[in-house]
């Protein structure tokens, strides 16, 4: 399935050029701590499978106090 998904991510800026990245894929028990938007890697690190239900996750709320812009 991976082989069909985008390889590369392009985010637009405004009055700028795309900013272009190339997607990393990583095992999910291993995305706490790394900056993700919006902030879901603790809930991602803690599902039992990379396929099971999700109905259990809910992030916290993302402010300026609580969440580490880059």
């Amino acid at each position: 399935m991976r082989a069909e998904l985008a390889e590369m991510e392009h985010d637009a800026r405004a009055g700028e050029s795309p900013d272009t990245g190339r997607v990393e894929w990583l095992d999910y028990r291993k995305v706490d701590g790394i900056a993700l938007y919006p902030a879901v890697g603790s809930q991602i690190a803690e599902l039992e499978t990379p396929i099971g239900p999700t109905d259990c996750v809910a992030a916290p709320p993302m402010t300026d106090g609580t969440f580490t812009w880059r």
